[in-house]
């Protein structure tokens, strides 16, 4: 999950951009914190000097009218402890300075600014995170605290998260707008893989990606005439090379009977299949290769399979453990595909044992097994049977073919979003062909 989002593009902005702020931030609150420290320490000091003349001028206990004045047009709350710590006196609420912590106080302040305090008094904090005044006067221990309901330290930040929250959500879907050209372009790009050439990207605006926009149509105009170019020469090129071959043919058949005549038809049928197992790989490599799909039985494909084979039935071990299966495929290129590898499995499989062909279904897979039990495909042909024109070193001089069969099976399969595998051991060789049961 986490990948799915780190790779987006946007959220990659997302990232430098939060760690812009976070750094230009930090840059300014050290550079302002550097600049400011001596104004704040003399607001400090002043704020001192103001609690140390204020309590010098009080005569306690003698005077609490006027103090109580005092602390009520301040906004108060006082209270005195004597010197053993006990509670004196406090108005209108008493301050308890429990774990009390100085964080400034009139002497280091006096050495900084020269501001003289005609009492010592500190700023500091409580345990509860409450901040106090401390000023020592005559005997008493004097603690004051603002008499008003301060905001709690962490509803301080509220705002600023807020404002926070707004700028990312506008800064998302500003950032969205911003790249979708680059959405579009990916989603065009998938769809150009899809096999679809004719849809283009929607242009908006005249900037970079606008251009960009732009030169992926054009790329895609010229794939597709390149590719229409490529097809009408193989058509060309194996019409100009069927018409000699046909009247090699023709003048072939009108020879008297001699022992080399049917060894020349045999290679102009064979130069003949040549061109068109040719022209049938080209063609399924083409991305914009339809697919005609339609709801089928694995019953009946197996069964039209057997009678285009037109081989002895006994020659197979057919086992379809999903007879009613409904399947959506391109019938005529998954019959190709699977004769193609029937073929191969009586061609290379020993004779005296049966051509096993299995039909499982797994999940939202139906599977289409293959075996013959046959001499074992050598570990270094696995990597390149798949490949146009490979033919086994093992078998070259004793199977004729063109080494197009498995080339074309595999497109097949791909072309249906399936998997074409194969597994090959001393007692014989299976290939599987794994699709989807519905469309994909």
């Amino acid at each position: 999950m986490i990948k799915r989002f780190t790779g987006h593009l946007f959220y990659k902005i997302g990232l430098l951009v939060a760690l812009f702020f976070f750094v230009l931030s930090a840059v300014v609150f050290y550079v302002v914190e550097y600049y400011y420290t001596d104004l704040d320490t003399i607001f400090d000091a002043q704020e001192l000097y103001f609690y140390g003349d204020l309590l010098d001028d009080w005569e306690f206990p003698e005077d609490s009218l006027n103090i109580k004045k005092d602390i009520n047009n301040l906004r108060l709350n006082v209270t005195f402890y004597g010197t053993d710590s006990s509670l004196v006196w406090y108005y209108p609420k008493p301050v308890y300075p429990d774990g009390y912590l100085s964080y400034a106080d009139s002497d280091d302040l006096e050495k900084i600014h020269l501001i003289k305090n005609p009492l010592f008094v500190s700023h500091g904090s409580t345990d509860n995170d409450e901040f106090l005044t401390y000023v020592k006067k005559d005997s008493f221990h004097v603690f004051i605290s603002i008499n008003q309901n301060v905001a709690s330290e962490y509803t301080n930040y509220l705002p600023p998260l807020m404002v926070s929250i707004v700028f990312m959500i506008i800064f998302n879907l500003f950032i969205r707008r911003f790249l979708r050209p680059v959405k579009l372009m990916k989603k065009r790009i998938s769809l150009l893989a899809a096999g679809d050439m004719s849809s283009k990207i929607k242009i908006k605006g005249n900037d970079e990606l606008a251009d960009l926009s732009m030169s992926i149509n054009k790329m895609i105009r010229d794939i597709k005439t390149l590719l229409n170019q490529k097809q009408q020469l193989l058509l060309d090129v194996s019409h100009e090379l069927r018409s000699p071959l046909a009247r090699i043919r023709l003048l072939t058949e009108m020879l008297p009977e001699h022992k080399n005549r049917n060894k020349l038809v045999d290679e102009v049928v064979f130069l003949e299949g040549m061109i068109s197992n040719l022209l049938y790989s080209d063609k399924l490599s083409l991305p914009y290769t339809n697919v005609q799909y339609e709801n089928i039985k694995t019953k009946n494909l197996i069964t039209k399979i057997l009678d285009l084979i037109n081989v002895d039935l006994n020659r197979f071990d057919i086992n379809n453990t999903v007879p009613d299966l409904q399947i959506w495929v391109d019938e005529t290129k998954l019959i190709i595909a699977l004769r193609n590898l029937i073929d191969n499995a009586l061609k290379y499989g020993d004779p005296g044992q049966p051509v096993e062909i299995k039909v499982l279904q797994k999940k939202q897979l139906v599977i289409f097994k293959i075996t013959n039990y046959g001499n074992k495909i050598q570990s270094s042909d696995l990597n390149s049977i798949f490949k146009p024109f490979f033919r086994s070193q093992n078998n070259k001089n004793k199977v004729s073919g063109f080494g197009l069969g498995l080339t074309i099976c595999k497109k097949i399969v791909d072309s249906h979003m399936g998997k074409l595998s194969m597994t090959s051991t001393d007692s014989g060789t299976s290939f599987l062909i794994e699709i989807p049961i519905k469309k994909s």
